[in-house]
């Protein structure tokens, strides 16, 4: 019987040494699973980083050429201070070609371009013709027109006589800075 209990005590000392290894392997591998659940978290979150700069800069390496078209379209719409010097001239052709009288001229009081806006330069008019003519003209002016951004301020229409209605119209013309 002493063998049996000597046999019990030595198992029940073997088996509580193999857990205390056991428990403190669990205490040492708990303390490095957190250490490295922490790492994975901060590696997963500059990942996430890394893969939205990413999506970020080929978005914009897409928008460059569309860009470029919007600045092309802009220096074409927005003309220098010095090219609104053709502005009378341009304006007096499209009248032609749309049955109009026109005269244009340049009030003052110019608004200089800054950083983040555009320069404008007030104008007036006067237009003579067929309504439908004028109608038509003015649209040109304000949604069509390849050249020259214009808004307009006020309009008046006069009476008409015979076949001929009057228009003056005050606006403004924009500009960017000559560079």
């Amino acid at each position: 019987m002493d063998n049996f209990k000597h046999e019990v005590r030595k198992n029940l000392f073997v088996f509580g040494a193999i857990v205390l290894i056991f428990g403190g392997f669990v205490f040492f591998a708990k303390g490095q699973m957190v250490k490295l659940s922490n790492r994975i978290a901060g590696v997963q979150s500059v990942i996430s980083q890394q893969r939205t700069i990413s999506s970020q800069l080929a978005s914009l390496r897409e928008d460059k050429a569309l860009a470029s078209k919007y600045e092309t379209t802009i220096n074409v719409l927005i003309p220098t201070r010095r090219q609104l010097f053709d502005l009378q001239r341009w304006l007096g052709n499209q009248a032609q070609s749309y049955n109009t009288g026109i005269t244009f001229n340049y009030p003052g009081n110019e608004t200089d371009p800054t950083g983040e806006s555009l320069g404008n330069l007030p104008f007036s008019m006067k237009l003579s013709g067929k309504i439908r003519d004028l109608a038509n003209f003015l649209d040109f002016l304000e949604n069509k027109a390849p050249q020259f951004l214009m808004s307009f301020d006020d309009l008046n229409v006069g009476a008409s006589q015979g076949n001929s209605n009057q228009v003056a119209l005050k606006g403004k013309v924009y500009f960017r800075s000559d560079e």
